[in-house]
């Protein structure tokens, strides 16, 4: 990890643990904890207020979030309550400006 911002970073767990972190994630770091390769969801307004952060998930529980019981994913339901959508695995929440 390089490049130390605010602790404006999280990764939520399925079991709904909450780690804040601070430094910028490679490419590679955010891919092994998500477990796989990464979709980036962006993160409805809230209450009018453009989010400034997007959640960074694995592509593929992404896509079988369809059927969460698919290879023994679980749903996270604060990422899902979160996104407004139903999310699986563990995810990272992190500002947009970590994208560039």
């Amino acid at each position: 990890m390089s490049n130390t911002h605010t602790n404006d970073r999280m990764i939520i767990s399925i079991k709904g643990n909450l780690t804040y972190f601070s430094e910028v994630m490679t490419l590679a770091e955010l891919q092994a904890v998500v477990g796989g390769l990464i979709e980036v969801v962006n993160l409805p307004d809230v209450r009018g207020h453009k989010t400034n952060h997007v959640m960074i998930v694995n592509e593929e529980f992404l896509v079988k979030s369809l059927n969460p019981n698919v290879e023994g994913m679980g749903v996270n339901t604060i990422a899902s309550a979160l996104a407004g959508k139903l999310i699986c695995g563990n995810v990272l929440v992190i500002p947009r400006r970590d994208l560039n």
